[in-house]
């Protein structure tokens, strides 16, 4: 199979809104699991290599929107290290939710913050 991984982040991309419904927040999450699943699965080398840390970040969102604050800290944490693993610093959205900054216009989860 012959993937371009360099729009993996432009895939995964998904506009949480603030008034978005839970029953779509809780879709939303089981999706991106099961194809984050799928793909591990298909082409385990590939998931390896592949920038995660926009799909952990928005499940980590959803997850908090939800109430499942310990799968949040989980995904946001893997998206933390996702990030740090892909050459991006701190000031990349997960890093800056676990240094407290709301203020940075890169923080998607400001109401978590």
């Amino acid at each position: 199979m012959n993937c371009d991984l360099s729009n993996s982040n432009e895939f995964f991309r998904f506009p949480i809104k603030n008034n978005t419904h839970p029953i779509e927040i809780r879709d939303f999450l089981l999706s991106f699991e099961l194809i984050l699943e799928l793909f591990e699965k298909e082409d385990s080398e590939k998931y390896k290599i592949i920038h995660k840390g926009t799909p952990f970040y928005f499940i980590a969102m959803g997850a908090i929107m939800v109430g499942d604050f310990e799968k949040g800290v989980f995904y946001m944490d893997a998206a933390k290290s996702e990030d740090e693993k892909n050459g991006f610093g701190m000031e990349q959205p997960a890093g800056l939710f676990f240094n407290f900054e709301a203020n940075n216009e890169n923080q998607a989860a400001v109401l978590f913050v």
